[in-house]
């Protein structure tokens, strides 16, 4: 599953404008200008949902990643 995800999450944000990713021992990081919008970790994303605030991503929640990933790439950048 992670790699599938992986590769959809860079599709998705290729579209949208320059990503920083970072890879940790324990997965990747998603940054916009050095802001972490997100992570995935151990098959686990989590996604900024509002200033500052990582959340999980459901399993249900999975058929709206293109929409989650680019509100949460807008959010890093309004703060």
């Amino acid at each position: 599953m992670e790699n599938n995800l992986i590769k959809e999450i860079i599709a998705t944000l290729s579209q949208i404008g320059q990503v920083q990713y970072r890879m940790t021992k324990n997965g990747v990081e998603l940054y916009r200008s050095d802001k972490l919008f997100g992570k995935l970790y151990n098959e686990h994303l989590y996604l900024l949902y509002k200033a500052d605030q990582l959340t999980e991503v459901s399993e249900q929640d999975m058929g709206n990643l293109q929409v989650m990933l680019k509100s949460s790439y807008i959010t890093a950048g309004a703060i």
